[in-house]
């Protein structure tokens, strides 16, 4: 006992925090449907967060000005990767526990009927915009059987997870993520030691994986520019 009192005293605070949020389970109030649910749940650290699929938390701040179209093979992507975050969270109930449940009831063995009984009528069908029609309601029917919670459940806990209202994440602009990989670049740092602000580690690995990323693609833009015989940009200035 004395030895690992000894080895907790020689931690720093922030290591020493560290270790209690990645060991603490909280009981949050979710929304199920609309209705408030008491669940416990423990919050993930970044190699817990990492292997639940590829995803990057400050993507939002360099494609904000961006508009995508919907992408059925984004949309699962995602889907898996927040169902992935539930399974490791979720400690009463578990994630299998309420998905079992869900299985039992009869929406959705209603659901697994409907969806067989369409692919039938698709099989069947000889008019392409016919079979266009139903294949949309088929694949709302298969999103709703693979993932099963209910979207204001999964986004609740997926956003706690992720620690965005916690941290200073929301706080990142383009331009700050840009000028911190010119600086890391520049000293052989991580970019996210030029950004004051609190972040849990698997955002500073995003921050810094970005913000490098965006001098590469900066870099890239002025060489093409100026193979147009455009104007030279240098920082600081232009001539």
């Amino acid at each position: 006992m004395k030895k690992l009192i000894n080895k907790i005293e020689i931690l720093s605070n922030e290591d020493l925090f560290d270790i209690i949020d990645n060991n603490t389970e909280i009981v949050v109030i979710a929304p199920w449907n609309g209705k408030p649910i008491p669940i416990t749940i423990r919050m993930l650290d970044s190699v817990s967060m990492t292997s639940c699929g590829e995803f990057n938390t400050v993507s939002g701040v360099v494609n904000e000005k961006e508009t995508t179209k919907f992408d059925m093979e984004s949309v699962v992507k995602a889907k898996n990767i927040h169902e992935n975050m539930l399974k490791l969270a979720m400690v009463h109930p578990t994630f299998k526990e309420l998905e079992d449940h869900l299985r039992s009831k009869d929406f959705y063995n209603n659901a697994k009927k409907e969806i067989e009984e369409i692919e039938k009528l698709i099989d069947k069908l000889t008019n392409e915009k016919d079979k266009e029609k139903h294949r949309s309601v088929l694949e709302r029917l298969e999103l709703s059987v693979s993932f099963i919670m209910p979207e204001d459940f999964t986004s609740y806990i997926v956003t706690i997870l992720l620690q965005r209202e916690a941290t200073d994440i929301n706080k990142l602009t383009r331009n700050t993520l840009l000028q911190s990989g010119f600086l890391g670049e520049k000293y052989n740092n991580r970019p996210s030691e030029y950004i004051e602000g609190t972040f849990t580690e698997k955002q500073r690995v995003d921050i810094d994986v970005t913000a490098l990323t965006l001098v590469a693609d900066y870099r890239e833009q002025q060489k093409m520019d100026n193979g147009k015989g455009g104007m030279k940009w240098i920082r600081g200035g232009s001539k």
